[in-house]
């Protein structure tokens, strides 16, 4: 028989510094299919869960469920990544989310 993975994860969640959190989390989590183990790590959430059984994010929606928000890591360390998502962000700025063609895309770029 082959043995699932355990995998882990770190979260940082916005005003989470109570133990009451901390178990309101662990009561909910605990509940989902997958989830192994929870931990409280510098003021964030650790969270040992199988990735066959649930995702991650699952689990980030169940945390978000519960009002409480996930702090998104700020950079990555990686500079291509950086650089498309910097890219994607400028041009959904730009051009919204519509599909451009060569009528319309002339007429969304911003004058200066």
């Amino acid at each position: 028989m082959e043995e699932l993975a355990l995998q882990k994860i770190n979260l940082q969640i916005e005003n989470f510094d109570k133990r009451s959190d901390f178990e309101r989390i662990k009561r909910s989590l605990t509940s989902l299919a997958g989830v192994d183990a929870l931990g409280m790590e510098n003021g964030g959430l650790s969270i040992a869960y199988y990735p066959d059984v649930v995702s991650a994010s699952s689990v980030r929606k169940l945390i978000d469920t519960l009002g409480y928000t996930i702090e998104e890591k700020s950079r990555t360390r990686n500079p291509f990544k950086r650089f498309v998502t910097r890219l994607a962000e400028s041009n959904e700025k730009n051009f919204g989310s519509d599909s451009l063609d060569c009528c319309t895309m002339n007429k969304r770029l911003p004058s200066k």
